[in-house]
């Protein structure tokens, strides 16, 4: 797909949340026609499960 998942700022961004306050993370990427975010979604659920969400305007 041409896109390497923000690891190390996931990382990070674990480590610097707290109970109290908690931590965003937000990567935006522009992709092509030919990219369905479904199929990156689900492509991403081993380094992410639990700690994402999908969201479709219909």
């Amino acid at each position: 797909m041409g896109i390497t998942l923000p690891l190390a700022l996931f990382e990070q961004a674990k480590r610097h949340a707290t109970k109290d306050e908690p931590a965003l993370l937000s990567f935006v990427h522009e992709f092509t026609s030919d990219v369905s975010p479904l199929v990156l979604y689900q492509k991403a659920k081993d380094a992410f499960s639990g700690e994402r969400f999908f969201l479709a305007k219909s």
